[in-house]
């Protein structure tokens, strides 16, 4: 008896191996990834863009790319293939490309690669009231959501490049480790988990360059990093001049929270030369340059500022929504860091 069960679970598990044959394609419409080379025009695009540097960029839809646990209970949905050449095209041209005319051409091959990009249409929505922007896991994989509304406003192609450019930080960070003890002393007993609840002028006045740079030092370095990255220095400065004060005598100065905020420029600035013998000052220009020469972000690609995001100085980003500003927030630990931006309630 027990020979013929055996048989005929053999004989089951056989007839579904033989009914899953190679010939069995997928459709070209199809949401499942197929393991053959694409030949579609966004993978070829993709891999001769991105494979040069041992980046492969996953855009079509596996639900199971993007986590377990509370990942899973996200309402994400793929990224429309219209948007996936262009999205990509900006990170490229802001992105890689500013790292590889600045820097030495070896820099972008030498730190964490090969690494993967996912990107998902959609938001990641979490039950804490935030939306999720970026994963980056274990120095490996970025994980970008909300691919869709990167070609719809200059306001989230910002939002997205400052993702970018933050989350690489982090990457070479882990790469070279930096000097927290150094790099924090001055603000070491002001950082917090409850960044969200610091306004922006609350942050600049204790020596944080955005509220979610009070998180904690590697976060506070990336932010500094970042926005360096995504803002002229005319920004950065008009910036810090809101801290300027009237003294009663007529005369201005300055409250302390500018000077810790332009020790950290020069902290940030002495890692990369020090480290990789690298100009972070011309590496800043250049992505500010190919920024301004962005379709996406100079407004002539898309001409208006959508789903009702205005410009404004206080936010990292540059925009707020309905009044509650926009962050960038990342987990502690470096295997698994994430981008959430905080919704108002």
């Amino acid at each position: 008896m027990k020979n013929n069960f055996r048989n005929i679970v053999l004989g089951g598990i056989l007839l579904g191996l033989t009914a899953c044959s190679n010939d069995d394609k997928l459709s070209k419409d199809s949401v499942l990834i197929d393991k053959e080379v694409d030949e579609s025009a966004e993978g070829v695009y993709l891999r001769e863009t991105y494979g040069p540097y041992h980046i492969n960029v996953m855009y079509k839809w596996d639900r199971n790319q993007f986590g377990e646990s509370d990942d899973v209970l996200r309402s994400l949905y793929p990224a429309k293939r219209e948007n996936v050449i262009p999205a990509m095209d900006l990170v490229d041209q802001v992105w890689l490309k500013s790292y590889e005319e600045a820097f030495k051409p070896e820099f972008l091959h030498k730190i964490r690669g090969p690494f993967e990009f996912i990107v998902a249409g959609g938001p990641a929505l979490n039950d804490n009231g935030t939306r999720t922007l970026g994963i980056a896991t274990a120095g490996k994989r970025i994980t970008f959501f909300e691919l869709n509304d990167v070609v719809r406003s200059k306001a989230a192609a910002q939002q997205f490049i400052h993702t970018i450019q933050h989350e690489y930080i982090h990457i070479i960070n882990q790469d070279s480790p930096f000097d927290e003890r150094e790099y924090g002393k001055e603000t070491i007993g002001d950082y917090t988990t409850g960044w969200y609840n610091v306004r922006a002028n609350e942050a600049l006045e204790l020596g944080f360059i955005t509220p979610y740079a009070c998180n904690n030092i590697f976060e506070d370095f990336a932010e500094m990093a970042s926005y360096m990255l995504t803002n002229t220095p005319e920004q950065l400065n008009a910036l810090l001049e809101t801290l300027k004060v009237q003294n009663a005598d007529g005369s201005f100065s300055y409250k302390p929270g500018r000077q810790k905020i332009l020790n950290k420029i020069e902290f940030v600035r002495n890692y990369f030369k020090t480290e990789f013998d690298q100009d972070f000052d011309e590496l800043c220009r250049v992505a500010n340059a190919n920024a301004a020469a962005a379709s996406l972000l100079n407004g002539r690609g898309n001409g208006i500022v959508a789903n009702g995001l205005e410009t404004r100085s206080a936010s990292p980003y540059g925009t707020v929504k309905n009044g509650g500003v926009h962050y960038c927030q990342h987990d502690l630990y470096w295997e698994s860091e994430s981008t959430t931006i905080r919704k108002n309630k």
